[in-house]
């Protein structure tokens, strides 16, 4: 598995409209739609538009200055090619030994350019950099500064993506052939996905990186970036506290209980039998069609994904478990319950449901917690090592008991607090997912 190779995969998801959702309130702006159609290579999504790298930017090229003009001492600062490759340049230009004075008259590169090697054999290395300042480049460096359309690190991102094998000219000297480099076709998203695209792109490869020493066991050091993104979200340490939310006051008079571990002094210890019904039953008409979901239905592991089949209420409403939307469902029994097959039931047809008898029904009270909040306690291993403590019967068939289930101590944060955790921890199991994806993908 090459992470580079993973690194490439994104980029090239991102740049097709394939990493993060399209929103249907984030346009381009009125100029760039004004410009020509033209045909790109691949799909692009409906608020895409494909244009020419010069019509979102404006390109410069270096110039050498005069000897008697360059000093050691601090001033304008004069990067050449080569500083490129100087430790603390990997991605903005900052270091350099050589400056300009600054109350010569001289012509300055806007700070936040990508810069270039357009001449020589540097071009084919490939290497691409950012002004930290306004700074003078030599004739061998090109450069590009995007407009406003053209958010900054996403230019970036586009940037690494160019193989300057492919705009050379000349033999022997590889020349970049600008005239073309600027007519490059660029799949231009509104700037608002730009910014959410390289938000994506950064937690991926941040996640990509700190793997790269533990290749040959990628997949299973996800599932512990998982196993740690709970364990944090449950114990008040993903988002921050808010001196704004608070319990309600029905949390609030409960009996104070002590919990395994510590939270935060706005949460508090409650049980499941504080906070939702367990495995209530349905009242609908016997003619309603409702969703049905076997054991086999549901995902296991970090998902809340089930399949549905329809059935007619008056089939399905006797030796069976009744849910209805919005309830949490976990299984029992084992090994179900340590395979964490749990999800929120959503979609559900005409709203109702049944099921196997290996589920319970976890019904929130929504005024005080977020059903999704506890969907992910039910997959943290807090609660799994716990329920498994909790389970009787015969080997093989052994289950977590309704009365069990409903003691076991929940740690409550605020219901705003509780959306918050969500977000963030699906914006980081969803980011665990696509490098998943890509790991499979590349596996084979």
């Amino acid at each position: 598995m090459n992470i580079d190779l993973i690194k490439a995969k994104v980029l090239d998801l991102a740049i097709k409209g394939q990493l993060v959702e399209q929103r249907d309130d984030e346009k381009l702006s009125d100029e760039i739609l004004a410009l020509p159609n033209i045909d790109g290579s691949f799909q692009i999504p409906a608020n895409w538009k494909f244009v020419y790298l010069n019509n979102i930017g404006n390109f410069f090229s270096g110039k050498t200055p005069h000897k008697e003009n360059l000093t050691e001492k601090e001033g304008i600062p004069y990067f050449k090619v080569s500083d490129m490759n100087t430790y603390g340049n990997e991605k903005y230009l900052n270091n350099t030994s050589l400056y300009i004075n600054k109350t010569l008259k001289i012509k300055t590169y806007p700070a936040f350019s990508i810069v270039f090697p357009k001449n020589g054999g540097a071009v084919l290395t490939n290497k691409k950099r950012i002004l930290a300042k306004d700074s003078i480049v030599d004739l061998n460096t090109g450069g590009f500064t995007s407009t406003k359309d053209f958010y900054l690190d996403f230019a970036y991102l586009y940037f690494l993506k160019f193989d300057f094998k492919n705009f050379i000219k000349g033999s022997v000297l590889p020349t970049l052939d600008m005239d073309k480099f600027k007519k490059t076709i660029i799949a231009l998203p509104p700037i608002k996905e730009q910014h959410r695209i390289v938000k994506k792109i950064e937690e991926i490869f941040s996640i990509l990186d700190a793997l790269k020493d533990h290749q040959t066991s990628l997949l299973s050091k996800l599932d512990l970036i998982r196993k740690v993104a709970i364990d944090k979200a449950i114990k008040g340490q993903l988002v921050e506290q808010r001196d704004d939310e608070t319990l309600s006051d029905e949390i609030l008079n409960l009996p104070k209980i002590d919990g395994p571990f510590t939270i935060p002094n706005k949460w508090k210890w409650v049980t499941f039998n504080d906070i939702a019904i367990l495995n209530p039953r349905n009242k609908i008409d016997d003619t309603l069609e409702v969703s049905f979901i076997t054991m086999s239905d549901i995902n296991a592991g970090y998902s809340n994904k089930f399949n549905q089949n329809i059935s007619r209420w008056g089939n399905v409403k006797k030796g069976f478990t009744h849910f209805s939307e919005g309830d949490v469902l976990i299984a029992k029994i084992t090994p179900c319950f340590q395979n964490r097959k749990s999800f929120v039931a959503k979609s559900l047809h005409n709203g109702f449901g049944a099921g196997t008898t290996e589920l319970h029904v976890i019904r929130p009270n929504i005024s005080l917690t977020n059903n999704l909040y506890l969907l992910w306690l039910c997959k943290s291993e807090y609660f799994i090592k716990l329920g498994t403590s909790l389970l009787s019967g015969s080997v093989g068939q052994q289950r977590i008991s309704k009365n069990e289930l409903s003691q076991i101590k929940v740690p409550l944060p605020p219901i705003q607090e509780q959306t918050r955790i969500v977000q963030k921890l699906e914006e980081i199991l969803s980011t665990v997912s696509t490098i998943e994806n890509l790991l499979k993908s590349d596996k084979t």
